[in-house]
């Protein structure tokens, strides 16, 4: 099963086509080596870079240096055998560059090719001990401070998390490396060719030949100093013909592409097409690989991804933007696209569930920031539900919400053993087998590789109180999943924009009943959303489907039209979602 390309979002899978066919020749023009340091190095080696073994010490577990890595080298490459001979964006050396081939998941199959299995499921939800949002003061900037140097708001620590705080902005959201990909530099009339000969026809037309970056910037987890990567595109505008010209910014946060650095988006096409359309149809792009899953030569070194956790992603993708400008501000005196000061969290699955906690956060974490408009496609928004109906049955989804589970061990620390959840006498020992697991590969199915049914993988004491009562029942699981729900975390909730959120009627892995209840709730909390289930549609397919929507709903929401009053709020019957 391909799990990355269950997840990816709609941007990569037009691309796909038009980066084979284009750059089948050779991409031309000076390329950055992957090593090169002098104008792009900008500092921040000192950043502290945490221990080989911090994760295996927090679980008592082997290193994974000491269990070695995960095989990959039975991966089977393309159905045609032949790997892609696309000129990557090094110097000539590519013994150190991962090709598809070498990472599990990363080849793009077609669409018609694609199996869709890769998110959890969800239940029906209740909503009516929803917690009101906690009385947070935030700061704008509105009494003539500088919003990016505004004290920080953040919640308390939740769940009996040992009590931290956030680095303040100066410290974080740093431009420290970046080159530039000239493989990606295409002229807009190509791109907009070949997305058609692809098969989806664009209502809004393309207009600018993207420039393309990899960058590496500063961050913060839990109030400590880390590093992450993205990529960024602009609009390329010749300052001596054109001034300079201001465009929103688009932060594209992608799906669930695996829990390693060897599975950062950036590495493959995923991660080049999440930048160069929206930079060819005008926006400033920044694509976010998310933290532990880095895609720069040198290795940004956070220990694991903190999956699905919605403060973590949330700022790690803001400080991408605030490292994504730095960048244009270096390059201004030779590209004019600058950006306007708004951005627009976009995303679909994983990338659904992280936008609206960017939304959540930036009025919290980057004050500095306009945030007029999101996008949601299929959003794991009610994380508690979803997990609760994942753990029914061995599945796709039961592999995901394993994943959350892994990564929420790491990331709160609680005051319990891996095996009090995993159950250490089934098949394989999983108390150890998933964490080490976890952090080493791109599919979730090797989490639980060798189990039969769902009782091989949890404790019995655990899978008896969550199929009983949901994982509600069992503590500090239901206050973990909570806090990454939308509904009921703790983060409070600052009137902040306009969200489309988008839901399919036929969605095999997130419960369009438990999402049509979350939208009205999410209302009902003070959000302006417009609600789109897609008729008949599935998971992959509703995000596919709505490619002109979600461009025409942005176009309109920017140019400050807005939701309508028959649109807003509004809980409709599915709809027919269609490209044309």
């Amino acid at each position: 099963m391909n799990w990355r390309a269950g997840a990816i979002g709609w941007w990569a899978l037009l691309l796909q086509v038009a980066f084979s066919q284009s750059c089948a020749g050779g991409g031309g023009g000076a390329s950055v080596g992957a090593d090169a340091r002098g104008p792009n190095d900008v500092g921040g080696s000192d950043v502290p870079l945490p221990s080989d073994v911090e994760m295996a010490d927090r679980l008592d577990v082997p290193a994974p240096s000491d269990v070695g890595v995960v095989d990959v080298s039975d991966v089977p490459l393309p159905s045609d055998g032949v790997v892609s001979d696309v000129p990557l964006p090094s110097d000539g050396v590519v013994s150190d560059v991962p090709l598809p081939s070498d990472v599990e998941g990363t080849d793009l199959p077609l669409p018609s090719d694609i199996e869709v299995s890769d998110e959890p499921g969800l239940s029906d939800i209740e909503v009516s001990d929803v917690p009101l949002p906690s009385d947070v003061e935030v700061s704008d900037g509105s009494d003539g401070s500088d919003g990016a140097d505004a004290i920080l708001q953040q919640p308390p620590p939740a769940c009996g998390m040992a009590p931290y705080e956030w680095l303040p902005a100066t410290k974080t959201g740093k431009l420290l490396w970046w080159e530039e990909n000239p493989t990606y530099h295409l002229p807009p009339a190509l791109i907009e060719m070949l997305v058609q000969d692809a098969g989806y026809a664009l209502k809004l037309p393309l207009t600018y030949t993207p420039r393309v970056f990899l960058i590496r910037y500063s961050t913060q987890d839990r109030g400590v100093e880390r590093q992450a990567s993205a990529m960024v595109g602009l609009p390329e505008i010749i300052v001596s013909d054109e001034g300079q010209k201001p465009f929103a910014t688009a932060l594209f946060l992608h799906g669930t592409a695996g829990y390693a650095d060897k599975c950062a988006p950036s590495k493959s096409l995923e991660g080049g097409a999440a930048a160069i359309l929206p930079a060819s149809a005008g926006y400033i792009a920044v694509a976010p690989d998310y933290l532990g899953l880095c895609g720069t030569p040198d290795s940004c070194g956070q220990a694991f991804h903190p999956y699905l956790i919605g403060e973590a992603t949330a700022i790690a993708s803001l400080d991408a933007a605030r490292a994504a400008f730095e960048l244009v501000d270096l390059l201004s005196a030779e590209n004019g696209a600058v950006p306007d000061g708004r951005i627009v969290p976009w995303g679909g699955s994983q990338g659904g569930h992280a936008a609206l906690f960017v939304q959540r956060y930036a009025p919290l974490y980057a004050p500095e920031f306009e945030v007029p408009c999101v996008i949601s496609m299929i959003p794991p928004a009610n994380l508690l539900e979803q997990a609760s109906k994942a753990f029914s049955n061995l599945g796709s989804a039961a592999e995901l919400g394993t994943a959350f589970l892994a990564a929420a061990f790491l990331w709160y620390e609680p005051d319990a053993a891996a095996s009090s959840v995993f159950n250490a006498e089934g098949p394989e020992d999983y108390s150890v087998h998933i964490p080490v697991t976890f952090v080493q590969t791109c599919n979730a199915g090797q989490l639980l590789k060798g189990a039969q049914s769902i009782e091989d993988v949890f404790a019995p004491e655990f899978l008896e109180a969550v199929q009983a009562g949901g994982l509600a029942a069992i503590e500090p699981w239901g206050c973990i999943a909570k806090e990454n729900s939308l509904p009921t975390s703790s983060a409070p909730v600052v009137p902040s924009g306009q969200v489309l959120f988008i839901i399919g009627e036929k969605d095999e892995l997130v419960d369009h009943t438990v999402e049509r209840t979350t939208f009205q709730t999410l209302c009902g909390m003070g959000y302006e959303m417009e609600f789109v289930e897609c008729q008949g549609l599935t998971h992959f397919e509703t995000a596919l489907q709505t490619i002109n929507l979600q461009l025409e709903w942005v176009e309109s929401c920017l140019s400050g039209q807005g939701i309508s009053p028959e649109a807003l709020c509004q809980l409709k019957d599915p709809q027919s979602c269609s490209l044309d």
